[in-house]
């Protein structure tokens, strides 16, 4: 009987232990509720799961290297040609008015939307040059019929157009042009006219774009011009300084390398024979007035 009760003892052990929670475990593999936890919840064992950073309401940006745009390479430059002519009705081997025209082209302008700007720029230019030479040809016309009836000889009216390069930076050029014109009267006409532009953007700067303070600028380039104008240019030759503050236009300017040289158009001061008056006033009158990228 005794032998008997320790054996249903020892089996009543062996059902509790069976029964009883196991040992602590990992926290690995283990997810917990996020609810609110009953009284005392027992661990629930499940496959591992990879943690995902928490959802925020506003996703922060995502954080990139910028992207460099590549320099375009300096600009070449060659010339763009074009012509234009015409003859008289009746006698045609009579030539009444001809346009030759050499004008900036950056010949690798090719996906550089500021040189093809620029080009198109001086494309529209060659042909308003040309409408307005072939326009003359009815002016032409009438002389060329008025010299044959008193046997005279008839010149033939004449459009030329070149240009040079006066200074360039990386940012910006500066194009001094001049105009000849020939209706045959005594003197041809010249004209000079400068134009500048920004190599990154293809837009054209004026006197105004090239100075923090254009006003100021200009009061300073007069009072030099005048002063010039006064004692003599590089040639002795002096001009009347009231003519020349009257006359005085801001825009008329180009850049070199040494200075901001400003022009006058032949027989503004003086007879036409004596050519363009030109005032180079040196860059360091104008201190830090001058941006420092022209």
């Amino acid at each position: 009987m005794k032998r008997r009760i320790l054996s249903l003892a020892a089996g009543l052990l062996l059902v509790l232990s069976a029964c009883a929670p196991a040992g602590p475990q990992s926290s690995e593999g283990l997810i917990y509720p996020t609810s609110h936890p009953s009284s005392t919840p027992s661990p629930t064992e499940t496959q591992p799961v990879e943690t995902q950073p928490p959802v925020s309401a506003t996703p922060a940006p995502t954080e990139t290297q910028p992207v460099e745009t590549p320099q375009a390479a300096a600009p070449v430059w060659g010339v763009q040609e074009s012509e234009c002519s015409q003859n008289d009705d009746e006698d045609k081997d009579v030539m009444l008015v001809q346009g030759k025209f050499s004008l900036p082209l950056i010949e690798n302008a090719e996906g550089v939307a500021a040189y093809e700007a620029i080009n198109q720029w001086y494309l529209n230019l060659s042909a308003g040059l040309r409408s307005d030479t072939l326009a003359n040809a009815g002016q032409a016309d009438a002389d060329y019929a008025l010299s044959k009836s008193m046997g005279y000889a008839f010149t033939y009216y004449t459009d030329e157009e070149s240009y040079e390069i006066t200074h360039e930076t990386d940012r910006m050029v500066s194009i001094l042009r001049t105009h000849y014109g020939h209706t045959g009267g005594t003197y041809p006409t010249l004209l000079y006219m400068a134009d500048h532009f920004d190599l990154t953007t293809g837009e054209v700067l004026t006197f105004d774009d090239l100075f923090t303070d254009p006003d100021a600028a200009a009061s300073i380039a007069l009072q030099e011009v005048l002063r010039q104008a006064a004692q003599g240019d590089a040639n002795g030759t002096t001009y009347d300084t009231a003519l020349a503050e009257s006359l005085f236009n801001r825009e008329n300017f180009y850049l070199t390398a040494d200075a901001v040289v400003f022009f006058y158009q032949p027989q503004d001061l003086a007879p036409n024979a004596a050519g363009a008056p030109t005032f180079p006033v040196d860059r360091s009158l104008f201190g830090d007035l001058l941006a420092d990228w022209a």
